[in-house]
């Protein structure tokens, strides 16, 4: 997609011989830049060869060019990429990864062509576990971003659910309760998405409340319609299909642990908890070690060997201090935040939704090491587009 992207930018620039690099461009790259440097610092102070964030900076333009693309084909379907159309997109695309994941567990031959098409995909640990996964799409690459469009969903819910036709809203249930069930199957860590649609769509109700309106909002009473048919269409699918029930176990072995024994927990969780492995030097706490991942390629270090991650820890502020220390945390950070803000000024009529993904990822790295810009991208890339369409129509207007 970021490939396409390029030559959609070229034809643009000669159909309307006028082209201009959003405002925000510039704050964005240079934060990112900021971040790729951090990395090679580490890993020059260190010696080391292990540059997965040193090519950040690529990694971002990737995802503003997947993004571009991404916004002209809603723009083409849909006629405009307003943020509500790109939460309905975004929200539809988790849904359809779902299914997809479904479809491959069912049908062999189906996994097989993919197989074909997709290098190593049956190799991906992922499947060799018997997980759900989708195209691109597993583990908490894939939770982080469903939760982060879930918590968009919300907003989009509690400002535009009132607007919405019966069959709209019945269409969105359909989607929650496929991204609730099939979701957590793919990542468990879907299941903060759904736990934050709950508190954000209650905490409006209360809101409303507030301010002399009904406690049951359109948002709310289609929330507890959702709620009952993720219930029943679960229960349903966990009785009547027993290649399905193991991957019930799995996404939900939080809940079948705590009413089998009245503690809630997860395998998971528990070997997380073991993670927690502190820095002991000074150096490592402010420019890290230069290491992300495994130590097996690097003929240079001496010292135990981790086969998966450094220092065996998997939990994401653990992982980012060890790989560029405090330094380069605290330039991440404060590249996600830019980029929050600069999307809570530009989408004033979704205030405080760049603010709650900030957080989400801040929270989300307690677990895990990746992060959502992709989400942010989308958001980004249909604002810019919006704006120059506005720009256009004004030169046009003028002339």
């Amino acid at each position: 997609m970021a490939l396409i992207s390029i030559f959609l930018v070229i034809s643009n620039y000669i159909s309307r011989k006028r082209t201009c690099v959003p405002s925000w461009f510039l704050q964005v790259f240079i934060f990112a830049g900021i971040v790729s440097l951090s990395s090679i610092a580490s890993i020059v102070l260190n010696n080391t060869k292990d540059i997965s964030y040193a090519t950040y900076l690529l990694s971002m333009l990737t995802w503003l060019g997947g993004a571009y693309t991404m916004v002209q084909v809603i723009k083409w379907s849909n006629g405009d990429a307003g943020i509500d159309s790109v939460i309905k997109y975004l929200i539809g695309a988790c849904a359809m990864q779902c299914v997809i994941a479904l479809l491959i567990l069912g049908i062999p031959a189906l996994s097989n062509y993919i197989n074909l098409v997709i290098r190593d995909f049956s190799e991906t640990k992922a499947f060799a576990d018997g997980r759900l996964i989708g195209i691109g799409c597993a583990f908490d690459v894939a939770g982080m971003r469903f939760s982060a469009i879930l918590v968009a969903f919300s907003f989009f819910l509690i400002r535009d659910s009132h607007k919405e036709d019966r069959y709209s809203l019945c269409f969105y249930s359909l989607e929650f309760t496929i991204i609730a069930i099939v979701g957590n199957m793919i990542s468990r860590t879907t299941l903060i998405g759904v736990i934050l649609v709950f508190v954000i769509v209650l905490f409006d109700a209360i809101r409303s409340v507030f301010l002399n309106s009904p406690f049951f909002t359109t948002s709310l009473k289609w929330l507890i319609f959702s709620f009952f048919l993720a219930c029943i269409v679960g229960c349903l699918a966990y009785k009547s299909d027993s290649s399905l029930q193991q991957q019930f176990r799995f996404a939900f072995e939080g809940f079948f642990n705590y009413f089998n024994t009245g503690k809630w927990s997860t395998r998971s969780t528990d070997i997380l908890a073991t993670m927690y492995v502190w820095p002991e030097s000074l150096k490592t706490w402010l420019v890290g070690d230069g290491y992300f991942f495994n130590t097996l390629n690097d003929p240079n270090y001496v010292g135990e060997d981790y086969a998966e991650y450094y220092m065996a820890t998997d939990v994401g502020y653990l992982r980012f201090i060890y790989y560029f220390g405090l330094i380069g945390l605290c330039c991440f950070v404060a590249f996600f935040f830019s980029c929050s803000i600069i999307c809570e000024k530009r989408y004033r009529n979704y205030s405080g939704l760049f603010i709650c993904l900030f957080c989400l990822q801040l929270v989300l790295w307690a677990k895990v090491a990746t992060d959502n810009f992709a989400v942010f991208a989308v958001f980004l890339v249909a604002e810019a587009c919006n704006s120059y369409e506005g720009i256009q129509q004004q030169l046009c207007d003028s002339e």
